[in-house]
């Protein structure tokens, strides 16, 4: 019996099917986990410039008039985002508000202030720190999410197409070979 079960045909096909369901969804689950991670990644970044960017003129304002009131509100303001860890504000003389931990240049985004009231003048730098776990914790549960889905189809639709091979294929194949038998 066991060894008529691994010479049919419909057992072959159906092995044969899953071997290349299972292929391809580990293949096109890497390549979507790679691609929606570096596209979550880059958005989150994005997103930091972003809120950099709204908040530039407010923040240009505070570095030009060395206030420490509106240099606080805008440090504040942006802490309250959760894709920050930590906010700096400075003048060309001082620094003007910090919020968070501060890491190293490298892994910081600077975003230089121009003046105001003269075009081409930098008046203070704005220096962001990513909260760079949250971000690729969140890329990571989006990423997953995609792999899940496509293992999810590769599922239903391997198993839609064994049975649909098994119901019109296979078994016209067993009624012919049974009239040419008979």
């Amino acid at each position: 019996m066991l060894s008529k079960l691994r010479t049919s045909i419909a057992t072959r096909l159906a092995f044969i099917l899953v071997l290349a369901g299972v292929v391809s969804a580990l293949s096109t689950g890497y390549l979507f986990y790679s691609y929606t991670y570096s596209k979550e990644f880059a958005q989150s970044q994005k997103n930091i410039r972003q809120l950099a960017y709204a908040v530039s003129q407010t923040a240009a304002i505070a570095a030009y008039l060395d206030d420490l009131t509106l240099a606080k509100e805008v440090v504040e303001g942006i802490a309250g985002s959760d894709l920050v860890k930590g906010v700096e504000l400075k003048s060309t003389q001082e620094s003007l508000a910090t919020r968070g931990t501060m890491p190293t240049l490298a892994e910081t985004m600077n975003f230089d202030l121009e003046s105001p009231f003269s075009s081409g003048e930098i008046v203070g730098k704005l220096s962001l720190a990513p909260n760079i776990a949250l971000i690729k914790s969140d890329a990571k549960k989006a990423a997953i999410n995609h792999v899940i889905l496509i293992s999810a189809q590769t599922f239903v639709l391997t198993s839609l197409i064994i049975f649909l091979l098994n119901t019109q294929l296979i078994t016209e194949i067993k009624r012919l070979a049974k009239r040419l038998h008979n």
